[in-house]
């Protein structure tokens, strides 16, 4: 049925969705490359899990929760690897980047834009403050 439908694609992309940021922290150093492909992957993963829903239930559209809570969420992925895509590392700097335009999401922290930036090659305590970022991610689970 349509509403049994609704709850898996809603239970999917809310055990998804987290579990995906949490394993790009666990990725460890990741390069401006690295992260610009991943951003690439991401922007078709947000599509597909946009998409499909619609498609498997012949044209009707999923409820604009689902809507609303993948692309705020699947935003927060793309800002983490806007940040690692890079050339800068100044967080202050950093912090226009991945400002929210529509206003909809949570804007992102200092801290965490700094934790981030412990992830790309040649950051200082990268190990610790990307450990600490993963154990941040899984307590969300």
């Amino acid at each position: 049925s349509s509403i049994h439908y609704r709850f898996f694609c809603d239970q999917f992309v809310q055990c998804f969705i987290p579990r995906f940021i949490s394993e790009i922290y666990r990725c460890g150093r990741i390069g401006e490359d690295g992260a610009q492909q991943l951003l690439v992957d991401t922007y078709s993963l947000k599509t597909c899990i946009l998409e499909v829903p619609v498609i498997a239930a012949r044209g009707r559209q999923m409820a604009a929760a689902y809507s609303n809570y993948v692309i705020r969420e699947m935003g927060r992925a793309e800002s983490m690897l806007k940040i690692l895509s890079s050339p800068v590392d100044d967080p202050e700097a950093l912090s226009t980047l991945v400002q929210d335009p529509t206003g909809r999401g949570k804007p992102m922290s200092m801290d965490e834009i700094k934790r981030i930036l412990a992830l790309k090659p040649g950051a200082e305590n990268a190990a610790g403050i990307a450990g600490s970022a993963v154990s941040f991610m899984g307590a969300l689970d």
